[in-house]
């Protein structure tokens, strides 16, 4: 708005000023305090106020008074106190504009446009009082003064009076405004003080978290080393020459630097399990005093299918001191030991963003042993380093074969557009990192790193490492840890390998699919959640329990990581995707059918894979199951996989008779899942109150509560549940209540996810039924911690359960390690078969002709893997198996090269005898070898395997010997026609040549092994009587391949 002139001459730009007001805040408090501090005198007289009234302004919209009267109204009065009126009334309000312009100012407002506008107000009032004219009227005495130089004085500031007045009544609104918004900030700033205290002080509990050992880990330890001190003489390789095998640069070396019992177990173990040959396989475990005889009894307990496990102390290697190495020697720098070693929460506080750094473990010897590998193993050409927090899923082997291109490091690179370059790891503010680095490099992992020891001896990359580390004393360089100096280190010597032999990030992200772990050679659980804490994310952490040695006793005897298979599986299940697939398919079906049965719900299929996956909810859960009980006996449907029928809040379906078909096929259960909200969901009431006796469960329960969940399996023990919840919350469910199990499936799989199933019970020492009770609280059967009678009974029921179970999962371990023991006993026919290579002579020929001292053990250890097998083959056929997959993966391919190795002598033997033929086609071919090759065949046919384009070291036929021998004898007939037909010869000579068509093939696609084509070889015995028969003129790709001598460059 324009605001009136001012009238009279001003200084200084004039008093004749237009101001206009912007939107700006005081508080009303302010207002009345500004304005009770002056005096009004107000006087009979009414007549002036047309003044101000005029412009549309009163003293009561100011909040003066109700009387209309302006309060300069002084005509009777006389002239001398008028005029001192007059005067006090102009210096109050050039104060108030002082005032107002002095809260202006601090409030900032609008780039201090009110200030001035204030500022001016003011001076025009000292303008006013300063001119000649007025200030002859205050120096006057009330005799001469002239009544109309006072009345034009009164006029001024009357004038200045209505405009201040004006602004301040239009100022006051922003003014509040701006103070409530200066009170907002205030506010943000306190809660962003609450927030980074509350940050910091998570940072330092994280810290503490990680720092920490729990109590079941600590007691492995200790009991390990108790059994150290009680037999020394069983653990101790003191006085021992060194095992040649340590130091050979022939087989394939690993290093694993840990302090950690369980979790370097846990490395070795899954290195093991998977590897092709483990046999050619050492590993090196240094680890520190402390901790090392606990080390040597863990990896003294059990056989490694023939792999060596070397386990020394740092303190062995005699050069690790701290005038050579920088570490130690700034460990004895007081201030470090205190920024490292002193939890306190002023420390977490000084450097909140690198708290992980602040871990001692980044200081710890054996944390940087890594940069000293050439000098710990001086007869090693090349060697794999391995975190203690990883765990191995592939065979490792094909490291080896890597052309290192004269790197020294192959490692898996981790940056990703700006992310995990080396500006977030190093100072680059520093001139000398400025000058030598690139700040947008690809970082690398440590974790799983492949190093060629003698490209790292040429280029010294030791010392490299100690100048930068001496130079960063004082942490200027970069915040510690070791992965800076090792990006340093290795700057331009580190070759990138491919992302799926190292995935990392299973100790801090739970988003990593299941389909990247499953493809990766090593997974990592680096990030504070280690799979040994009770932090870490239950998603991930069977990846790591599958590996630890559940079955020794010292692990059991320190409850370490107690099975409670309820919880366990409960947690699997509801952090899966097709149970929430499935709700989802649900929600779906009632928006686009709201006026459906609420208890009915169409079954539905989900295309995201091969999966068919069948779901309903109440009464729609009983057609469900039946509807999926139905498909299972019809495989014609199914070319794929099983369906999954999956229901929520279904009632019991099907009597005694149903359930016992249904538990003759082992599989069924597992194709069918009841998840219901068990003390809320009125549906699951049906059928079981009234008639328990008539209707029984079918399939797996989860049962479900605001507390938790528990898996069951046990048709008894659910029925039993059941009941039991119907009877502590009686007839209280509103049977019309339609419980939401989308919300509760959500909370369950954030409490999965981040917290850990089993917690102890306080008062209870036996963690199984710990668990048990934990289970019963979690669904909702237990009310309080303490049961009563009928409840325990209950819970030594489950608990009879679960030992059956633990007992099952001990037997499964047990045939694991009959499998890895014959994996041993495979072995032996390796080095037999080596053996016979270097003979010249063969596998399949040795073996016939016996002529060898070793044939003794092979008979012997041949005859123990066939009876293994044997009856292994056997109890897996007499497995009811619909998909028809008696063996898993892994008891397959051992399978397959037991057979590829065993069965040629069994062959040998086979035709040793005068007169024996058709061992492949005339029932004469032991049923074992049958089965798993047809086993082996429909795998294949699922997943096809690619040409190979080297030769195999194991011929893949294993009646291949059958059938060289069965064209020998045709040979023979052949040459000694006397006694055969004309229709015989033509058929024995058809056979012929599809045997060589055979022969072509298998040499084409590289699917036999070498040894064949050795002179005094049976393959070439038959190949000299071949090529009588059909001539030296006969063409074919066999004869032009033999005739060339072109086999000699198969190898």
């Amino acid at each position: 708005m324009a605001y009136p002139r001012l009238s009279g001459t001003a200084t200084r730009g004039g008093a004749s000023s237009s101001f206009r007001l912007l939107a700006l805040a005081i508080t009303a408090s302010a207002v009345i305090f500004f304005f009770s501090s002056l005096t009004f005198v107000f006087t009979p007289s009414t007549g002036d106020s047309s003044d101000l009234d005029s412009l549309g302004f009163n003293s009561g919209s100011f909040g003066l008074g109700s009387t209309r009267r302006s309060v300069l109204a002084l005509k009777s009065d006389p002239l001398k106190p008028r005029l001192d009126q007059i005067r006090k009334q102009a210096e109050d309000h050039r104060t108030l504009a002082l005032a107002y312009a002095s809260y202006a100012r601090k409030l900032k407002l609008e780039n201090a446009k009110l200030v001035r506008i204030f500022a001016d107000l003011s001076r025009n009032y000292s303008d006013l009082m300063n001119k000649p004219s007025y200030r002859a009227l205050f120096e006057s005495d009330g005799l001469s003064i002239d009544e109309s130089v006072l009345r034009q004085f009164e006029k001024e500031v009357k004038e200045r009076i209505k405009v201040t007045r004006q602004v301040i009544a239009e100022a006051k609104e922003s003014f509040d405004n701006q103070l409530k918004i200066q009170k907002l900030k205030d506010t943000i700033f306190q809660v962003n003080e609450q927030l980074t205290k509350a940050k910091k002080q998570g940072a330092f509990s994280s810290l503490i978290a990680a720092k920490s050992i729990p109590k079941s880990l600590h007691c492995v330890a200790m009991r390990l080393m108790e059994e150290r001190i009680a037999h020394p003489e069983k653990y101790t390789d003191e006085g021992k020459p060194t095992p040649p095998e340590l130091e050979d640069p022939n087989l394939y070396h690993y290093a694993i630097f840990s302090d950690n019992v369980i979790a370097a177990s846990v490395v070795v173990n899954s290195a093991v399990k998977n590897a092709k040959e483990p046999w050619k396989h050492v590993f090196h475990v240094v680890t520190d005093k402390m901790n090392l005889g606990a080390m040597q009894v863990m990896f003294k307990l059990k056989e490694y299918n023939g792999a060596r496990v070397e386990v020394k102390a740092v303190e062995d290697y005699k050069f690790l001191n701290s005038s050579y190495v920088p570490v130690l020697k700034q460990l004895e720098n007081a201030k470090l030991q205190q920024f490292y070693f002193e939890n306190k929460l002023e420390n977490a506080t000084k450097d909140t963003t690198n708290m992980k750094f602040r871990n001692p473990k980044y200081l710890s010897i054996l944390n940087h042993l890594r940069f000293y590998l050439p000098e710990m193993y001086p007869k090693l050409n090349r060697i794999l380093f391995l975190d203690d927090d990883i765990v191995v899923q592939k065979d490792l082997t094909g490291l080896w074969k890597i052309d290192m291109d004269g790197k020294v490091n192959g490692a898996v690179e981790t940056c990703f557009g700006s992310f995990h370059r080396y500006a977030q790891y190093m100072n680059f503010s520093h001139p000398l990192i400025k000058e030598k680095f690139n700040p947008n490099a690809c970082a690398w992992a440590y974790g799983m790193n492949f190093f060629d020891l003698d490209a790292w001896r040429r280029v010294n990359c030791t010392a490299d490492y100690h100048y930068w580390q001496n130079l960063n004393e004082n942490r200027t360089l970069w915040k510690l840890g070791t992965l800076p100096p090792g990006l340093i280190t290795f700057y331009s010597t580190t070759k990138p390998l491919d992302k799926s032999w190292h995935v990392l990030g299973l100790g801090y992200n739970p988003s990593i699919s299941m389909d990247e772990i499953r493809n990766a050679a090593v997974v990592h659980f680096n990030g504070n959640m280690k799979p040994w804490l009770d932090i870490a994310m239950n998603q991930f952490k069977p990846i790591w329990e599958k590996h630890v040695d559940y079955d020794l006793e010292f692990v059991q005897g320190c409850n370490f990581g107690i099975f409670s298979s309820g919880l366990e599986s409960a947690n699997l299940v509801v952090t899966s995707d097709p149970v929430h697939q499935a709700w989802s398919a649900i929600e779906k079906q009632k928006q686009i059918n709201p006026n459906a049965e609420p208890t009915l719900c169409n079954l539905t299929k989900l295309s995201e894979s091969s999966l068919i996956i069948i779901t309903g909810q109440s009464m729609g859960g009983t057609v469900a199951t039946l509807f999926t009980l139905w498909l299972l006996k019809e495989p014609d449907l199914l070319k794929t996989k099983r369906p999954l029928c999956i229901t929520f809040g279904s009632p019991l379906v099907g009597d005694e008779h149903l359930r016992q078909c249904v538990l003759q096929f082992t599989t069924l259960k597992s194709c069918i899942l009841h998840v219901v909200v068990s003390n809320q969901d009125p549906a699951r009431k049906l059928f079981v109150t009234q008639y328990s006796g008539a209707y029984k469960p079918i399939g797996s329960f989860l049962l479900c509560s605001s507390s938790g969940c528990a898996c069951s399996e046990d048709q008894n023990l659910i029925l039993e549940q059941l009941m039991t919840i119907n009877l502590q919350n009686g007839e209280n469910q509103d049977s019309n209540c339609e419980w939401h199990y989308g919300q509760i499936l959500e909370e369950l799989k954030r409490k999965a996810l981040f917290n850990r199933s089993t917690r102890f019970i306080e008062g209870e020492t036996d963690p199984l039924q710990a668990s048990i009770i934990t289970q019963l609280l979690a669904i909702g059967v237990l009310a309080q911690q303490q049961p009563g009678t009928q409840m325990k009974i209950l819970i030594g029921r489950k608990k009879k359960h679960e030992t059956e179970l633990l007992i099952q999962k001990k037997k499964n371990s047990g045939s694991d390690r009959k499998l890895n023991k014959m994996k041993t006993c495979l072995a032996l026919f390796e080095w037999y078969r080596k053996e016979s290579n270097i003979l010249n002579v063969g596998y399949y020929d040795m073996y016939k002709k016996q002529c060898n001292p070793s044939d003794i053990n092979v008979n012997e250890y041949k005859k123990r893997l066939w009876n293994f097998w044997e009856d292994s083959v056997t109890e897996a056929e007499n497995k009811p198996q619909l998909e028809g997959a008696p063996f898993m993966v892994r008891w397959l391919w051992a399978g397959t090269n037991y057979r590829r190795m065993v069965e040629p002598l069994h062959i040998a033997e086979f035709y040793k005898n005068s007169g024996a033929r058709d061992y492949k086609n005339g029932g004469k071919r032991p049923k074992h070898f049958i089965l798993l090759e047809k086993w082996l065949k429909k795998k294949e046919t699922e997943k096809p395997k690619p040409k190979r384009q080297m030769p195999a070291t194991v011929t893949e036929d294993s009646c291949f010997w059958a059938e060289v021998e069965e064209a020998i004898i045709l040979c023979n007939l052949l040459q000694n026609g006397e006694s055969i037909t004309d229709a015989e010869k033509i058929t024995y000579k058809e056979d012929l040549k599809k045997f060589e068509d055979y022969v072509w093939d298998v040499i084409d696609n590289y699917t036999v092994c070498p040894d064949i084509f050795l002179a005094k070889g049976t393959f070439m015995r038959w190949w000299k009587e071949y090529k009588g028969i059909v001539g030296s003129s006969y063409s074919s790709q066999l004869a032009d391949y033999m005739n060339t001598r072109t086999y000699l460059k198969y190898t």
